[in-house]
């Protein structure tokens, strides 16, 4: 599938293979892990995704995109990581703006980050969020190889936090 998303013709098509990988990735190890209908404390923590699966998502949702957003990421050295981490500091415990009463409300067209954000706890403990403190270290499901790909597939585009992208 990954295979199929790095040979895809359009961003469309590139998004539909990882999210299909990224399913079957969830489906074999959902039954390990600590995420459960209704738990919703991972969608108040920064969710990066680039402006081709934004693009989609704001199709598929019926959603305006935020032109304005985004910003080019160098692949060198930690960048990504730094990224990551800046992101982490802005949007920690500011809620999804797609979550409504504890709900995902585009749960079918979710972003591959959240797709791929898997809790290999016992239960949701080091999920939720302490006003004013670090983050845990929740022990998630490494899916670096699968974000590589995406990345790959993707090209070199534009990334930012989905509140940016769909701002109201």
């Amino acid at each position: 599938m990954l295979a199929q998303a790095a040979n895809a013709k359009t961003a469309t098509q590139r998004v539909h293979w990882l999210r299909k990988g990224a399913q079957a990735i969830t489906d074999a190890v959902a039954p390990l892990a600590a995420c459960r209908k209704g738990c919703s404390h991972c969608c108040s923590i920064s969710v990066v995704i680039s402006r081709a699966e934004a693009s989609v998502i704001a199709k598929e949702a019926g959603r305006k995109l935020n032109a304005a957003a985004g910003f080019e990421v160098d692949f060198e050295g930690d960048v990504i990581d730094r990224v990551r981490e800046e992101m982490t500091q802005k949007y920690q415990g500011q809620p999804c703006v797609f979550l409504e009463s504890g709900q995902c409300q585009i749960y079918e067209h979710r972003p591959l980050a959240c797709r791929l954000l898997l809790n290999l706890d016992e239960d949701d403990l080091l999920c939720h969020l302490v006003p004013n403190a670090d983050a845990p270290r929740v022990p998630y499901l490494n899916t670096r190889a699968h974000e590589v790909r995406a990345l790959l597939a993707f090209g070199n585009q534009q990334y930012d936090d989905i509140r940016a992208w769909f701002s109201d």
